[in-house]
């Protein structure tokens, strides 16, 4: 039971920290464009040219969990493979 617990409250942090990125984004693409961000707990944790360097930052600031939203915020239209 505690670990259903556990997981429901990760997956509901996720979602918030995915509206973060979302209510954040157009402005993000003036101060980050394509570049990669990381969010945990509503909050802009760190961001890099780079996925590993964006994540070695958040890595350096105590982040190991899983739980971290990381996104490229670009202009540039993202290309699917469905």
């Amino acid at each position: 039971m505690a670990t259903n617990i556990a997981a429901i409250e990760i997956l509901d942090q996720f979602g918030k920290d995915t509206l973060y990125v979302e209510r954040n984004r157009q402005k993000w693409l003036d101060e980050y464009s394509d570049c990669w961000v990381v969010v945990y707990r509503e909050k802009l944790i760190s961001h890099a040219d780079t996925f590993d360097e964006a994540l070695s930052k958040a890595r350096d600031q105590g982040l190991q969990g899983s739980n971290m939203v990381i996104e490229r915020i670009t202009r540039e239209p993202i290309s699917l493979i469905l």
